[in-house]
């Protein structure tokens, strides 16, 4: 593993204030982390989608990205989708 994603707080009725926390938990600098997150309604059903970039992540380091505001969402799914740094380069499924 080279990152690991956190949520400062979970959504509660609406997607708002909501920001992932991407901790680099390699040894290896990261120009680019890409994070796909989904906007999910009531039953679990994908509203909408956004992807969200944090960058030049170094070891050990933690970059914050702010998810954008949903009022139609009620959770958030969320992955890492993409990791580049210089001696490294990974596509999620």
């Amino acid at each position: 593993d080279f990152v690991a994603l956190s949520l400062n707080k979970l959504p509660n009725k609406e997607v708002r204030n909501i920001k992932i926390r991407v901790k680099n938990i390699s040894n290896q600098s990261l120009n680019i982390a890409v994070i796909d997150v989904k906007y999910l309604d009531v039953d679990g059903n994908t509203l909408t989608g956004e992807t969200l970039e944090a960058n030049n992540i170094g070891p050990g380091k933690t970059v914050t990205v702010k998810v954008p505001n949903n009022k139609n969402a009620v959770n958030i799914f969320y992955k890492v989708s993409l990791i580049s740094g210089d001696n490294i380069y990974l596509m999620a499924h």
